[in-house]
């Protein structure tokens, strides 16, 4: 009878076992796909060229793909579920319970709660990035103790093979994603801007493209990645950099301020409504620790410039780059509807040493005509910033435009818009040229002072180099394709 009891537990024991190896596949699994995206969504720029027609860019494709990102978190989910259960069962038929088998199901339920909060922000709030990122690095390291937890507690042994995949992981994970004191900037992705935005009573089958570029913390994988893509740049990251949530609502914000201006440049451009007239540079943000940091404050708006009036943004900076690092900048603000004169000690900026830099993120102060109502597709790669307001702007002259205005050719360009018309200075510039000379365009529009810079991205791209939204309209007229 003894012997039959000690053959029945054993049994059950062999039964616990096979049921945790079960799941540690699951784990393995998981952890195999979970790093096969990250490599994936650090060069998820490569496929960029594909269309499906030649209106479905992969941009759009990306945002359909994301939902196979549900694979990892649902296989350390069963993993967690089944774990959970075959502990708690063992437990009923062992009568045992020991330390390590009560961390194993609290750090499953850990894990199981990060995985759910992970799933919910991929198919409800996909702009959540940090709270994805936090869930997702919780749901990993518990599943990795977990195997680990599971090795102890059934071989009563110090769990050499989970160590040595543990210390495997985290050496691989350190490579991939743990930040470095740099910046990278790398390709982007091209943007059917006739997709993104679509403006009551209009209609175009043209095909005018932003572009937009990746610019992130870099990892020391990248520095493998620029030894094959040579349009990899680095930069120090700055000593008073915002934090990432603080940097993700900036260019939120200059997303949709650049929405609204170029509707209403483009409103203007045919007829509707009377544009932006823009009142000077309002103060979005101040650097901490930078010269401005003790003058302005967010909100302000800069109307004069030692002496010079500031109407826009583009203003500005074009003031400032007259100015030599350390010198003093004289500027008249508007402060809850007061005028206000402060003086700032400009500052040599650390990317580019002969600019100087005061250390403020600005917009132009501009009252919208809006007649017309403009819908906007959100893309779950396209986080924000202005630099694609004057494909907007000619997007939307597109759609309002009997025939269209693009002559048959395929249209793509970068550069931010003001309430002139006028067309800005954006970043990543050479990085940008690579990313559209990979596509099939006939035409890249680009700021006029940054032509040299966007050669150097694309040897053989047709670059146009423009200064205002009338300089590209003028010269689709004059070009149409055979």
């Amino acid at each position: 009878m003894k012997n039959y009891v000690a053959s029945a537990d054993t049994v059950k024991d062999s039964a616990c076992k096979t049921a945790t190896r079960k799941s540690q596949w699951l784990d393995l699994s998981a952890m195999g796909l979970a790093l096969f995206f990250i490599v994936f969504g650090e060069l998820i720029w490569l496929p960029d060229p594909l269309r499906v027609g030649h209106h479905v860019y992969w941009i759009e494709l990306f945002d359909e793909l994301i939902y196979i990102g549900l694979l990892p978190l649902i296989l350390w989910s069963t993993a967690a579920v089944r774990n959970i259960n075959r502990e708690l069962k063992c437990w009923k038929t062992t009568k045992k319970l020991a330390a390590a088998s009560i961390t194993l199901v609290f750090m499953r339920a850990v894990g199981l709660i990060s995985s759910f909060i992970v799933m919910y922000c991929i198919l409800f709030a996909q702009q959540q990035y940090l709270w994805m990122v936090v869930c997702l690095a919780c749901a990993w390291i518990t599943s990795l103790i977990s195997i680990h937890l599971s090795e102890w507690s059934h071989k009563h042994r110090v769990p050499f093979r989970s160590l040595t995949f543990l210390g495997f992981t985290i050496v691989l994970l350190y490579f991939l994603l743990w930040p470095t004191n740099y910046v990278v900037t790398y390709p982007g992705l091209t943007m059917n801007m006739n997709e993104y935005a679509q403006v009551d009573k209009g209609n175009s089958s043209d095909q005018i493209a932003g572009v937009l570029i990746f610019e992130r913390p870099a990892f020391r994988i990248d520095r493998l990645y620029a030894k094959f893509f040579t349009v990899y740049e680095f930069a120090k990251k700055a000593v008073n950099q915002p934090s990432l949530h603080e940097q993700l609502q900036e260019v939120r914000t200059q997303q949709i301020d650049a929405n609204q201006v170029a509707s209403a440049v483009a409103f203007a451009k045919v007829g509707l409504g009377q544009g932006a007239i823009s009142h000077g540079a309002m103060v979005n943000s101040v650097v901490k620790d930078f010269p401005a940091a003790k003058q302005l404050k967010a909100g302000d708006v800069i109307i004069q410039a030692n002496g010079d009036s500031i109407s826009t943004t583009i203003d500005l900076i074009n003031h400032i780059k007259q100015i030599k690092p350390g010198n003093e900048l004289k500027l008249v603000i508007k402060r809850n509807g007061a005028e206000l004169k402060v003086a700032i000690q400009t500052q040599a900026d650390a990317k580019e040493p002969k600019n100087s830099v005061i250390g403020v993120q600005v917009s132009d102060e501009v009252e919208l005509d809006l007649p017309l109502k403009v819908k906007f597709k959100p893309y779950l790669l396209h986080v924000g910033g202005p630099s694609h307001g004057a494909m907007l702007t000619l997007a939307l002259i597109d759609q309002l435009t009997t025939g269209g205005i693009t002559n048959g050719n395929i249209v793509a360009g970068t550069g931010t818009i003001n309430s002139l018309g006028q067309v800005g200075q954006i970043g990543g510039i050479r990085q940008k040229a690579y990313t559209v000379e990979r596509s099939a365009a006939d035409v890249f529009f680009v700021p006029y002072d940054q032509y040299e810079e966007a050669r150097r991205g694309a040897k053989l791209l047709n670059i146009v180099p423009v200064k205002t939204i009338d300089d590209i309209l003028k010269w689709l007229k004059e070009h149409p394709k055979p």
